[in-house]
Order: structure tokens, then C-alpha cells, then sequence
């Protein structure tokens, strides 16, 4: 939507500024030109035009008046403002850059050029076909700051709408393109798909001792890319076991509570040092309910598993030890370090057997899964129907919704398969079973087969072709046009010539 406002207000300023810049052409004649004006710095420089932060300001009121009218209550001051600024510097920076190259290229524009521009705009001339030539110059004074600078702008103006037609003429899009369009976003098929999974290990799999070896003396690489995917599952971080006896702050303004709890605490701490087991306190008092019936136990836990205040001291603790009162945001705590764990990095030489042994495992199931498949396809390939055979061998047959041509090749269930989409268009009615076993996402294979085919009558065609051509020109015209300029500014970016600047704006 924002594009399309931003393309909207530039026609918008075209007719701002032809209906009011007339007066150039009809009182003071063509030529001329200017420099930045002296309010505010250069936002845009394209060669020797220029644009100031005046300029953008007129811009930008017009492109806000657009989101406005296009908007109505819906228009949001505050979350356009971000785009205001850079939609109308943008809109400068594209004229400057049509201008430039197309009094490069020597196209130029005539007073009568200009004149009769103008008086094809609506509400240019009033009943008599005059213009208020005093409203006239008031508002090019006070928008431009000089006469000259709102003639410039006006032929800046004109020279883009020359060049872009120039550059409109080199795109054309033919009647059977048109079809061909709509033929392809029409078109869709309704498929039935077997797949089998080769990340699931079927039943009683096991690696054989051969390929574990296979995979030890001759697939190093793999196993060291392995290694490093799993370093997590190797190397263990530092562990602490520990339990502890959780007395809940009370919440503020309850004395009452407040009260409680450090009676509370005070009756757990006489009964630890009276040599009471710090489990049997901790099922009786501790206000945790995740480790209360265990005694308090919270198992073993590395660092960045528990609040800052109760992980600082748990890994302080030697093992046997209680600490004192520990305050943090559950309340207060009392902790007991039952075990510690040292840091463990296992070496990839100790890693690299139980690694071969887990890859060979995945191969063979991959290569179980690959070979249900190939069974199924043989009997394809045979002449039987994939549905009928899939049925017979109770495999589990998925009929999903219609599928229609997607760029990025994805389909519902199955993933980015643009390889599979494509087979799928291809099969015909006379030979809907496809034989191909087709591997795609984690070592999941499937086989299809066409339920229907539907295309676009030539009756749709015939009626959507026109408009569907006049998309694809105005698809291909903004391409051409965003691929020109774009190469236009790198040009004169690298020369020199080019000033893109927000700053002066804030």
C-alpha cells in the first residue's frame, strides 16, 4: 500500500506544479535554472540539480495529503511519519535522475511543449480560459522561492515523462504471453501422495558392524562435521546437585504474612542446626511445590539455570555444605550442595565411535526408507495403479487440497519441493501414476500420482487476457524502470555526481 500511495503522490505534485507553474512559459518564457536555495541544505543532488530541505517539505505535504485522502480516519500521523521523509526525498532523487540522463540522451523541452502540457491539465484555466497570474506567482514564491526554481522543477518534470516513455517503448507483452500468464496461475492439480520417511527408524534397525568401520576409515569429514553439530551433547558443563527450603516473601502491606514466614524461617533454621535431615525440613516447610515432595531436591543444574542470587551461591558451597539465608525474587532460601560435577569435554577421538555408529544408523534407516519406495515404484513402473498398490500394502495414501504453480516450489505437508511441484504439472490423464521416487526435506521420499488436472477454459482466457496483458506491461515497465535508475545512481554515485543526504531533515 505504501508504494502504491508514494507512485500516487508523485502525480499528485505533477499537477500541483503544472497547474501553477504555467506562468513560467506564458509571462516569462523558458531557460533558466538555480542552485540550492539559501533556507536549509542540499537533501538531493543529481548532477547539477538540486534539492533543499524546502523542497522536500513541499513534497512530503503532498504525499501526506494522499495517505490522508486515501486513508481517511484510518490515516495514522505517527506511523507514517517514518516514511515521509524518505518516500519524498525518493521522489526528488527519481526526478533528478530522469532529468539528468535524459538532457544526457539531449532530450529537452519546448515552450509549446510545456504550454500545451498545461493546458491539458484539469482546472489549469477558468471559465475564460485564463489563469490568476497574481495567485500564480504568490504561490510560487512562497513554495519555491524563486520563480526559476518552480520552472526547473516543472521541466524536470516533463523530462521524465519523456524518458520514461522511452524506456516504456522497449517492453511490450504479446496476447499469447497474456494467456500463457493466465493459464499458469489458473492451472491446478489435485495429487495423491505416498511418502516414506526415512527419518524414522523402523522397528529393530540396527547399524551393521561393517558400516560403522566404513564410516570410521573412510568418511573422517563427515564425522568431524558431526562433532561440531553435537559439541553440546560432548562437552559438559559445569553441575551442581543441590536441594533447598523455599520460605515465599509475603506480599507487601501483609504484616500478618510477613509474620509468618519469618517465624517460618527461623523454625527451619533451629531445626537444621538441632541435626534434623535437611530433606525432612524441606517436605515440611519448603513453599517450593516443584521440589517439596523430593526433599527440596532440585537435581543437577549447570550455570544459567537458576536466579543469579541462588546460582552465585549454590556453585560457591562445598559439597555437604548449607548456606546461609539467600535472598532473591522467589522469596528466601536455604540450600544444601549435595554433588558438584566437574566441566567433561569429550575429545572428538572419544566422540567419533558413538558418532559413525549414530550417522551409519541414519543411513540405514534412509536407505529402508529409499527402498520401500523403489518396491512401490517397481510395481508402478509395471503398469499398476500408485493408489491401488499403495491400498493394497495398507500404506498410508495423502490427498491433499489442490495445488497451484508457487515460484518458491512449496507444497502444504510436504515443504519446498519446486522440483516435485513442477513433475506434478507434467503428468497427464493417460498416465497419471508418476514411477519416480522423488527425495525431498530430511530423507523423506514420496511417489504421486494425478487425480485431476484443471486449466482455465478459452472462454477465461479470452476475457481476463486483456487485463492480465496490461498487468504484466505495468510488471515489466516498473522493472525496467527500477533496474535503469538504479544503474543510473550507481553511475554517478561512483562520479561523484550524486548527493543523498537525510541529515539536514532532522
Amino acid at each position: 500500500m505504501l508504494r502504491a500511495l508514494r507512485e500516487g503522490s508523485r502525480w499528485f505534485m505533477i499537477l500541483i506544479i503544472g497547474a501553477i507553474a504555467v506562468v513560467f512559459t506564458l509571462y516569462l518564457g523558458g531557460g533558466g535554472g538555480g542552485g540550492p536555495t539559501e533556507q536549509g541544505g542540499v537533501v538531493v543532488r543529481v548532477g547539477p540539480r538540486s534539492f533543499d530541505v524546502r523542497e522536500v517539505d513541499r513534497v512530503k505535504r503532498g504525499i501526506e495529503a494522499n495517505y490522508r485522502q486515501a486513508l481517511g480516519d484510518g490515516y495514522d500521523p505517527e506511523a507514517a511519519a517514518p516514511f515521509l521523509d524518505e518516500s519524498a526525498a525518493s521522489n526528488l532523487l527519481q526526478t533528478g535522475l530522469y532529468a539528468f540522463e535524459a538532457e544526457r540522451m539531449g532530450l529537452v523541452v519546448s515552450d509549446r511543449e510545456v504550454r500545451n502540457y498545461f493546458r491539458s491539465l484539469p482546472g489549469v484555466l477558468d471559465e475564460e480560459g485564463k489563469l490568476n497570474e497574481n495567485l500564480v506567482r504568490n504561490y510560487a514564491e512562497r513554495e519555491f522561492g524563486s520563480l526559476i526554481r518552480f520552472q526547473e522543477a516543472l521541466r524536470s518534470e516533463i523530462l521524465q515523462r519523456k524518458l520514461q516513455r522511452l524506456l516504456w517503448q522497449s517492453v511490450d507483452v504479446s496476447e499469447a504471453e497474456a494467456r500463457d500468464s493466465l493459464r499458469y496461475a489458473g492451472e491446478q492439480v489435485k495429487l495423491a501422495f505416498v511418502t516414506f520417511d526415512g527419518s524414522k527408524r523402523p522397528e529393530g534397525l540396527e547399524a551393521s558392524e561393517e558400516a560403522v568401520q566404513a564410516m570410521l576409515e573412510g568418511d573422517v569429514v563427515r564425522l568431524q562435521e558431526a562433532y561440531e553439530k553435537r559439541r553440546s551433547e560432548f562437552d559438559r558443563p559445569e553441575e551442581v546437585r543441590a536441594r533447598h527450603i523455599l520460605i515465599r516473601a509475603a506480599e507487601a502491606g501483609d504484616e500478618a504474612a510477613a509474620t509468618a514466614a519469618s517465624d517460618k524461617l527461623e523454625t527451619a533454621l533451629a531445626r537444621l542446626e538441632g541435626g534434623e535431615a535437611f530433606a525432612d525440613v524441606a517436605s515440611e516447610l519448603s513453599d517450593d511445590p516443584g521440589s517439596q515432595a523430593k526433599g527440596g531436591d532440585l537435581g543437577f543444574f549447570s550455570r544459567g539455570r537458576m536466579v543469579k542470587e541462588f546460582e552465585e551461591v549454590a556453585f560457591t558451597l562445598e559439597v555437604g555444605q548449607v548456606s546461609d539465608v539467600v535472598e532473591s525474587s522467589f522469596g528466601k532460601h536455604i540450600i544444601l550442595v549435595e554433588e558438584k560435577r566437574a566441566a567433561e569435554i569429550t575429545p572428538f577421538e572419544e566422540a567419533r565411535e558413538q558418532i559413525a555408529r549414530d550417522l551409519a544408523l541414519t543411513d540405514a534407516s534412509t536407505a529402508a526408507a529409499r527402498d520401500q519406495a523403489e518396491v512401490l515404484a517397481e510395481r508402478v513402473r509395471a503398469g499398476e495403479a500408485l493408489v491401488d498398490a499403495a491400498r493394497e500394502d495398507k500404506i498410508k495414501i495423502v490427498r491433499p487440497d489442490p495445488l497451484r504453480h508457487r515460484p518458491d516450489g512449496f507444497i502444504p505437508g510436504l515443504g519446498v519441493a519446486p522440483k516435485v511441484l513442477a513433475a506434478a504439472f507434467a503428468l497427464r490423464e493417460d498416465a497419471p501414476s508418476d514411477p519416480t521416487v522423488y527425495e525431498i526435506g530430511d530423507r523423506k521420499f514420496i511417489l504421486m500420482q494425478l487425480l485431476e488436472h484443471d486449466s482455465p477454459t478459452d472462454e477465461q482466457l479470452d476475457q481476463g487476457a486483456q487485463a492480465e496483458r496490461e498487468r504484466l506491461l505495468t510488471e515489466r515497465r516498473q522493472t525496467v524502470t527500477t533496474k535503469w535508475l538504479a544503474q543510473v545512481r550507481e553511475e554517478l554515485t561512483e562520479a561523484g555526481e550524486l548527493v543523498y543526504d537525510l541529515s539536514p531533515l532532522n
